[in-house]
């Protein structure tokens, strides 16, 4: 027998940024922020196959050519980049089947 299991992964700010693939993206705009920890590995959770940029209009104002480096990089990884707003996110929902 089958039973349909399914999970809801929730994560704000940066919590969705490390259930992607990577965060890659977010290192083109804060390559400061890993100065203390000195990541050599950028690879996320790959909980989901696709890569956001949070907090979008509000980081218009805060970095320099941020629709530019987005822009770049959808070219460069061959990826469309949501860019989300405080207050919206995206949702994916997955359902997985264990066997019982």
């Amino acid at each position: 027998m089958l039973k349909s299991i399914k999970k809801s992964y929730i994560g704000v700010s940066a919590g969705p940024a490390v259930m992607q693939k990577n965060i890659n993206l977010i290192d083109k705009y804060t390559p400061e922020m890993n100065d203390e920890t000195k990541l050599n590995d950028l690879t996320g959770m790959s909980l989901t196959n696709i890569e956001i940029l949070p907090h979008y209009t509000r980081y218009l104002s805060k970095f320099d050519r941020i629709e530019e480096i987005a822009a770049e990089y959808e070219i460069e990884n061959d990826c469309k980049i949501p860019r989300i707003d405080d207050g919206q996110g995206v949702f994916l929902g997955e359902a997985a089947y264990e066997l019982i």
